[in-house]
């Protein structure tokens, strides 16, 4: 038995942790703060190391006090890093401009993440060009 599944945690495919499965009510909630937040960083943030970014999904803690904000951005890794560092300083003010929007008593911390999914992906792709050509050379060879 791995050291993951005697702490309860199940792995995907890429060694990840599987978040735990939310219920109708937290993708609802997840889905709204997905789309104001992705109105006030496009249209309210004027933070210069914050660059286009798209926020691909959020994950809400069981409890509503934690929303873990996932966003990508086509540039390179040191961009990714200086935009997550502009939307964690302007954390306060993006929980702030959510709470005059959503309907809840306890409006959630907000945290900052990148997403790896295309990344991950991408990975995957080249590995699958490499073995279908590995795979086609072997063909010619026999």
């Amino acid at each position: 038995m791995t050291d993951s599944k005697k702490r309860g945690k199940q792995l995907n495919t890429f060694g990840d942790a599987v978040p735990h499965k939310q219920s109708r009510r937290q993708k609802m909630v997840a889905s709204q703060i997905q789309q104001i937040l992705s109105m006030f960083i496009l249209k309210s943030l004027k933070d210069p190391r914050i660059g286009p970014i798209t926020i691909t999904h959020v994950e809400i803690s069981a409890d509503f006090s934690l929303a873990k904000v996932f966003i990508s951005m086509a540039a390179g890794e040191g961009e990714i890093q200086k935009s997550l560092k502009g939307l964690k300083s302007a954390g306060g003010f993006l929980k702030k401009k959510l709470a005059s929007s959503l309907d809840m008593r306890k409006t959630p911390d907000l945290a900052f993440y990148e997403d790896k999914t295309l990344k991950k992906a991408y990975k995957l792709e080249k590995i699958f060009d490499e073995l279908k050509k590995d795979n086609k050379n072997e063909d010619e060879n026999s």
